[in-house]
């Protein structure tokens, strides 16, 4: 053990999936702070006597339709109709949103409030019941997926709450940190790494791998310090996406999940790493949870189209800490613990014990 870290944990890997909340995924995991069962949406959520739709064990593995997952959409779901800010959030709007993303199909709106039984997704719960799994882990922005994978890389989104190829993202990463105190690093990828967006990654291009090379070093014993893991975004031909990102089957992230856990765990490095487990945004699914308000904004920076200070955060996601050195049971913990979870290496090491 590291007497200056007091942590065995040499390898920290990242696997970052797509779109899915807590109460959607594990909402049904006993104990917790997952669903009573009792929770709802109505229809119309500002009509008191609209039909109440309850949460229930019966998601399908593959949503056809998209929930909506933009800043404004997201608003709504947190809000209600109008998006006035109040604390705590009432979660009233998850209906009315995906209805009227399913271009007011009522049938398809009620399904957003349906979750996950445990043994349908038997990978995630597994690890979930074996380890720690972290039921107040909030998305770091109440917004899409490129804000939010900020975050887990940079600890900032830079002032920006939308998706767009237009601004210059230039922020310091995790990865020149590692760089600038000689530890390594890596990103493996399924298809094309979103982690390309940011602009000082474009200078360490060997530092990306095909995800198959995962294995490789694993097996050959060149694990970096730190591994970051992108699902494949894209279904080409017989090469499947693993994100399960709607409409992609959450099955196909499953099995990525479990791969990359056997894997790990047959390798040399199980007994000296650490695997986080995670789902970058909620992407429009019910949670019950109110995020919380208050949070100090990273550096700053302020969104003024749509206007947002970053002092509160996204909806709560699943997340689950995987190593022989966790405890089982539960914490809590926020996007931006990746960036500040250093391997054991970096003799500045704040990362929070596990």
């Amino acid at each position: 053990m590291n007497a200056q870290n007091q942590t065995p944990i040499e390898h920290l890997i990242v696997l970052m999936l797509e779109n899915h909340s807590y109460d959607q995924m594990l909402g049904y995991l006993p104990g917790g702070s997952g669903l009573a069962g009792d929770e709802f949406n109505r229809v119309d959520p500002s009509d008191p006597a609209s039909e109440r739709v309850t949460v229930s064990s019966q998601a399908d593995y593959v949503t056809t339709v998209d929930p909506a997952h933009d800043f404004a959409s997201v608003q709504k779901q947190l809000f209600g109709p109008t998006g006035q800010v109040t604390n705590p959030a009432p979660m009233s709007g998850f209906v009315a949103s995906f209805t009227e993303q399913a271009k007011g199909d009522v049938a398809t709106g009620k399904t957003i409030m349906q979750s996950f039984a445990p043994d349908r997704l038997p990978a995630l719960t597994t690890l979930a019941r074996q380890f720690c799994v972290c039921d107040r882990w909030f998305a770091s922005v109440p917004g899409p997926t490129w804000v939010n994978r900020f975050f887990a890389h940079a600890a900032t989104s830079d002032g920006m709450v939308v998706d767009t190829a237009e601004h210059d993202y230039n922020m310091k990463t995790i990865y020149d940190l590692l760089g600038e105190n000689k530890v390594s690093w890596n990103i493996y990828h399924g298809d094309f790494p979103q982690s390309l967006v940011l602009q000082r990654l474009w200078l360490s291009l060997d530092h990306f791998k095909g995800f198959h090379n995962f294995h490789t070093d694993l097996e050959n014993g060149s694990l970096a310090a730190y591994t970051f893991i992108e699902p494949r975004f894209f279904s080409f031909h017989e090469w499947q996406a693993t994100d399960g990102h709607p409409p992609h089957d959450v099955r196909l992230g499953e099995y990525l999940l479990a791969e990359v856990y056997e894997s790990l765990r047959s390798s040399p490095f199980w007994e000296k790493s650490l695997l986080v487990v995670l789902f970058d945004e909620h992407g429009g699914f019910y949670d019950h949870v109110s995020p919380p308000d208050g949070v100090p904004n990273p550096d700053g920076k302020l969104s003024t189209n749509p206007p947002f200070d970053f002092t509160r955060l996204g909806v709560r996601v699943p997340a689950v800490l995987v190593s022989p050195w966790v405890e089982k049971g539960r914490s809590i913990r926020p996007f931006t613990s990746i960036p500040r979870c250093r391997p054991r290496s970096e003799p500045s090491s704040t990362c929070p014990p596990a």
